[in-house]
C-alpha cells in the first residue's frame, strides 16, 4: 500500500510540474503592476476638485474609473491572498460606491470578507456592507445582520465599536429615539 501511495505521489508531482504554466504564461497572468495601478490612480485623482469630490458623470472620469476597476480586479485575480490585492478590492468597492453602484460595492466587500476572513480588511468590509445597506440601500434588517456579524466575528476591531453603535440606533423605536435625542433616558 505504501508503494502505491509513493508511486501515486511521484506521478502527481511529475504531472503537476510538467503541466505548469510556461514562463510566458506566468508573465501574462501576473496582472497589472503596482506601478501601473499607481499611475492610473494618479490620473484619476486629478479629477478631484478643491472639496475632494469628483464629477462622476463626465466621459473622462467614467473611462478612468472603468480602467481602475479593471486593473484592481486583474491584480486581485492574479494575486489571490496578497495583502495588496485585498486593499485594491476595497478601493474597487469604494469606486463602485462612488459611481452610484451600491449593490455592486456590497458584493465586492463580501468578496473581501470571504477572501480575507481573519484580517482587519474583513472587519472594515463588514462595516461598510452594513453602512451601505443602511444608508444607500435603506435595508436596515440586512444592515443589522452585517453589524451583528461584525461585532461577533471581530469584537476587538475599531469597526465593531462603530457597528455596536449603529445596532443601538437602528434597534431604537421611534419614540425611544426621540427621547434620546431630547436628552431623556
Amino acid at each position: 500500500m505504501r508503494r502505491l501511495s509513493w508511486k501515486w505521489g511521484a506521478f502527481l508531482t511529475v504531472v503537476l510540474l510538467g503541466c505548469g504554466p510556461s514562463d510566458e504564461q506566468v508573465h501574462l497572468d501576473a496582472g497589472p503592476s503596482p506601478d501601473e495601478i499607481a499611475r492610473a490612480e494618479a490620473a484619476f485623482s486629478e479629477h478631484f476638485n478643491a472639496e475632494g469630490s469628483v464629477d462622476w458623470s463626465t466621459e473622462e472620469v467614467s473611462t478612468e474609473v472603468a480602467g481602475l476597476l479593471r486593473l484592481y480586479a486583474e491584480y486581485a485575480n492574479a494575486h489571490h491572498g496578497d495583502s495588496l490585492a485585498g486593499l485594491l478590492l476595497m478601493r474597487r468597492a469604494d469606486l463602485l460606491q462612488g459611481r452610484g453602484s451600491p449593490d455592486e460595492a456590497v458584493k465586492q466587500w463580501i468578496d473581501v470578507v470571504e477572501a480575507y476572513p481573519s484580517s482587519g480588511l474583513a472587519a472594515e468590509a463588514m462595516f461598510r456592507i452594513g453602512f451601505t445597506r443602511e444608508t444607500a440601500l435603506g435595508d436596515t434588517t440586512e444592515a443589522l445582520k452585517a453589524y451583528t456579524q461584525l461585532a461577533q466575528l471581530h469584537p476587538e476591531s475599531i469597526w465593531a465599536e462603530q457597528a455596536l453603535g449603529a445596532i443601538k440606533w437602528l434597534s431604537f423605536s421611534e419614540a425611544r429615539m426621540l427621547d434620546a435625542l431630547e436628552g431623556h433616558p
